[in-house]
Order: structure tokens, then C-alpha cells, then sequence
């Protein structure tokens, strides 16, 4: 799977979201981004 990373503004501020090669041993694995803090979820 290719790494996707998707942009979204709200309330004025920057959200990325990123999945596809995030983490190397898991293809479900999710980063999102929101200003200073960071959120990876995997499966």
C-alpha cells in the first residue's frame, strides 16, 4: 500500500491525516496530526 496523507483545516487549524507506510510492520496503522499533538493508532 502506498502512504496517503490527507490535509484538512478546522477551526483555522491544520489536521493531516496519514496512512498507508506509517508504521513499517503494520499496513493499518494511522497518524493524525493536529497542531502539536500526535495520535498513532494501529490494528
Amino acid at each position: 500500500m502506498s502512504k496517503k496523507i490527507y490535509e484538512y483545516q478546522l477551526a483555522g487549524r491544520k489536521i493531516t491525516v496519514e496512512y498507508g507506510e506509517v508504521a513499517k510492520k503494520d499496513d493499518e496503522a494511522v497518524l493524525v496530526r493536529f497542531e502539536e499533538t500526535v495520535l498513532l493508532s494501529v490494528s
